[in-house]
């Protein structure tokens, strides 16, 4: 393995804001977007499953329905279905402890349950669930001795037992390729599972003790996940090569617990322990940032895109949510005025910096623009420029660039490029723009003073 109600929000330093819950309540583990707007989580310990609004923030709660000798109790993961509603995995205390399915209807409330068949489940429930790349809904087995699969139309529940050696099948996601992907709880690899032919695959993760927890699909096409072990990471498995890249976290504060895909093409993942952290990865280069939560005892956990644009996840010790503020992608425009110039006077580029965030509301962006040149040239000011605010989404500024031209050159067309540096809030972004034309006198001191001669 290569390493390479409104909840009043806690006072937060840019990017992220938490939202307590009126009860506190704790334990909450598991998050997801809805498709009404919503961030939809667990509350165990109140038998509850909560939405908070997206933009309003206020939270709404939907007590779990029970009947005396037929407790449904303990949701434990949530998942936005293809069906647009809400499925959460529970367990029903009957004459014993049995896995539930449960569908929570977003416009209603009204919860449906389908018990999960199967052997006995040694009293434990705690089974993940996923949307599947069918649209059925995905979960492993609350016992470790297999995944299940829900179709959200039939309700149709279908057990795939796993071999002997898969150790306890964990965290579930869909794959890049029509498959899905888990990991174990007390293994050391990746497990993939092909619907088609009800088959499963293993990718070991080194000797070195590491143990993956969450996973999920990147923008690129490979399969990311948390390891907890002697050096907590992020790592990257190839599902074509079978090749796995670890990238230490800088702080090694503490092990990295979920982790899901960004609207910045980025990879979020979250650090439990005290204090916790919210980390980014960066797919194309493998750079990671880390956000501290603004409150020391927060244990963040499950993580989603939202759908205004941000990250929110799910704080399991501060019992609240959490939301984080994701740089928006800009988008850089470089032009410069004069396309035939003269070498002694120099030409106006302006760049244009647009805020292009899909989801969210645009700002306009700030900071610096820096410029360079294919050949040589001067730049003025030399250092780049700083934006000023053109309207709600864009901004701008500019420099004169004055062409050297050697002695001797008669033409000589040159790229200036524009590199914006990006802010807190905005993601970097150039653009490039060429100059070209006859060169034409007078000529700067560099250039020897001297005309070319017509043909040299």
């Amino acid at each position: 393995m290569a390493v390479v109600a409104l909840p009043v929000p806690i006072a937060a330093a840019s990017p992220i804001t938490e939202y307590p819950l009126s009860n506190n309540s704790s334990d909450i583990y598991s998050i997801a977007a809805g498709s009404d707007g919503g961030l939809w989580f667990n509350e165990p310990q109140t038998n509850k499953i909560g939405r908070i609004d997206s933009r309003t923030h206020e939270v709404t709660e939907y007590p779990i329905p029970t009947y005396p000798g037929d407790e449904l109790r303990n949701p434990f993961a949530v998942a936005r279905g293809s069906d647009g509603a809400i499925w959460f995995t529970a367990e029903a205390e009957t004459e014993e402890i049995a896995q539930e399915i449960a569908r929570i209807d977003p416009l209603t409330g009204e919860v449906s349950r389908f018990t999960v068949p199967g052997p006995g489940l040694l009293g434990c429930t705690c089974a993940p669930i996923a949307e599947g790349p069918d649209g059925a809904l995905w979960f492993t087995l609350g016992g470790g001795q297999g995944i299940g699969r829900i179709d959200p139309v039939s309700d149709a529940i279908a057990e795939y037992p796993v071999p002997f050696g898969i150790q306890v099948p964990y965290a579930i996601a869909a794959g890049p390729d029509d498959t899905v992907w888990f990991t174990e709880q007390f293994g050391s690899e990746i497990i993939r599972f092909d619907p088609s032919t009800d088959g499963f695959g293993g990718f070991g993760l080194g000797g070195n003790g590491q143990r993956a927890t969450g996973i999920a699909a990147g923008p690129e096409g490979a399969l990311w996940f948390t390891q907890r072990g002697p050096e907590p990471d992020i790592a990257r498995l190839d599902p074509h090569t079978g090749t796995v890249t670890a990238y230490p976290i800088p702080s090694g504060a503490s092990a990295a617990t979920q982790i899901a895909a960004g609207p910045d093409g980025a990879m979020w993942f979250t650090q439990g322990g005290r204090p916790g952290h919210i980390g980014r990865i960066d797919p194309k280069t493998g750079a990671i940032t880390e956000y501290p939560t603004p409150n020391p005892d927060a244990g963040p956990t499950a993580i989603t895109a939202g759908p205004d644009g941000a990250m929110w996840f799910a704080d399991f010790l501060g019992g609240a949510i959490g939301r984080v503020a994701v740089p928006h992608p800009t988008t850089t425009t470089l032009r410069c005025g004069r396309r035939m110039f003269l070498a002694s006077r120099p030409s106006v580029c302006t760049a244009i910096v647009t805020d292009v965030a899909v989801g969210a509301t645009p700002s306009a962006p700030t900071g610096i623009v820096s410029f360079s040149s294919s050949v040589a040239g001067r730049f003025s000011p030399s250092g780049g420029c700083t934006t000023t605010v053109r309207s709600a989404s864009t901004s701008s500024c500019s420099v004169e660039y004055a062409a050297t031209v050697a002695k001797g050159a008669r033409r000589h067309p040159q790229t200036i490029t524009a590199s914006y540096d990006g802010d807190e809030m905005h993601t970097s972004s150039s653009d490039s723009d060429t100059l070209s034309g006859r060169a034409l006198g007078p000529y700067p001191p560099d250039a020897g003073g001297a005309r070319p001669v017509r043909g040299s």
